[in-house]
């Protein structure tokens, strides 16, 4: 937990923050006194983890025995790969592109209705006062 009360975790975890959030699904954080910083975090790219970007597009991953995205059964053409395949995979050499496979988001305070830590139910508006208090940081 930043000290201004975002949350910086696994990617897709703001996404999911805010469709509870328009539904009106209160989001509660659990987390621990010693994971709460006092830097503040407004977004997620000045600093983040950064996976290789072919993770995004490997199409040999199995789940349940099939390969995840596949819907129908495709041909293979002369190399083994289907046409789909190829033209994911020639993103590679396309001109001024780049992937950016980010391992984690920051979900807005708005978002956040409470975190349960050691020391109770709180706002996220009190993890700085939580921080301090935990570290003894006057």
């Amino acid at each position: 937990m930043m000290s201004n009360g975002r949350l910086y975790s696994r990617v897709g975890t703001a996404i999911v923050a805010m469709l509870a959030h328009e539904r009106d699904v209160p989001v509660i954080v659990c987390c621990e006194a010693l994971k709460m910083t006092d830097r503040v975090a407004l977004d997620s790219i000045v600093v983040n983890e950064v996976a290789p970007a072919d993770e995004l597009l490997d199409f040999t991953s199995q789940f349940g025995g099939r390969e995840i995205g596949v819907v129908e059964k495709e041909e293979e053409g002369e190399e083994g790969m289907t046409q789909r395949e190829k033209l994911v995979k020639r993103w590679v050499n396309t001109p001024r592109l780049q992937m950016l496979n980010l391992l984690y988001d920051v979900t807005p305070a708005e978002y956040i209705r409470m975190i349960v830590s050691e020391y109770g139910s709180l706002p996220p508006s009190s993890v700085p006062v939580v921080y301090r208090i935990s570290t003894g940081v006057q």
